[in-house]
């Protein structure tokens, strides 16, 4: 499974920042709210789908995907500080 470089960690972190909003309302509240318990399941789903032939190879890293992303966004947007940077999601 193809991993996330830190490069490409920062490069997204860098587009969040310029891009999104500094408040989105309730929206990015609540996503500050769930998503560290979302990146939790999002990675246990992710090492599940291992063990699922033929699943893993697309479900994988497009879970690994969306974990960087979010983490980015709060590493970026939420005001509790940062989360801790996923560079695969599923180690």
């Amino acid at each position: 499974m193809e991993q996330l470089t830190q490069q490409q960690l920062q490069d997204l972190a860098e587009l969040i920042e310029k891009h999104v909003p500094e408040h989105l309302g309730p929206g990015m509240d609540k996503f500050c709210a769930v998503w560290p318990n979302a990146r939790e399941a999002l990675t246990a789903l992710q090492q599940i789908l291992n063990f699922v032939p033929g699943v893993s190879a697309l479900a994988g890293p497009s879970i690994s995907i969306i974990i960087a992303a979010g983490s980015a966004t709060s590493n970026v947007k939420c005001r509790q500080g940062p989360v801790e940077r996923a560079d695969s999601g599923g180690q």
